[in-house]
């Protein structure tokens, strides 16, 4: 039932100018809501790493991720393609480990209406597009 699968780069990101969280106080994290994908590998990595943490803002919506860390709220581990300029990656120097990424997929019923097949098609195409143009920031 997979139609398309391809690689998620992940990244720990900051606001651009600000100082990683000091090693001896909670990091404040930018997170989806408990249970989600990402939520669940940032909190996994940390607690590998004995980092503890604190969620500081939580949305559903990626863009307010994306903005609440380029404000400053915290640190979040969200993919690479949603770096910008307003961002900046953490380091394992900097105590966030390397994450791995994520292989994200595409399924769909074996039976399916024209329409879904004209919409699994197009999202096929779609992610092969976006996997070609996804590559990790340079840290």
């Amino acid at each position: 039932d997979c139609h398309a699968q391809w690689p998620e780069p992940l990244c720990w990101i900051a606001a651009r100018d600000s100082a990683p969280p000091a090693s001896d106080t909670a990091v404040p994290l930018v997170a989806f809501p408990a249970g989600a994908l990402y939520r669940q590998e940032m909190t996994a990595m940390l607690e590998t790493c004995a980092k503890p943490w604190h969620v500081r803002f939580s949305s559903p919506s990626l863009p307010s991720l994306v903005a609440a860390v380029a404000s400053g709220l915290g640190v979040s581990l969200l993919p690479a393609a949603c770096v910008t300029a307003e961002h900046r990656v953490l380091t394992a120097g900097e105590g966030f480990p390397a994450p791995t990424g994520l292989r994200l997929a595409l399924y769909a019923r074996a039976r399916l209406s024209d329409a879904g097949h004209a919409l699994r098609r197009a999202l096929e195409a779609y992610c092969q597009l976006r996997a070609g143009k996804v590559m990790p920031p340079a840290a």
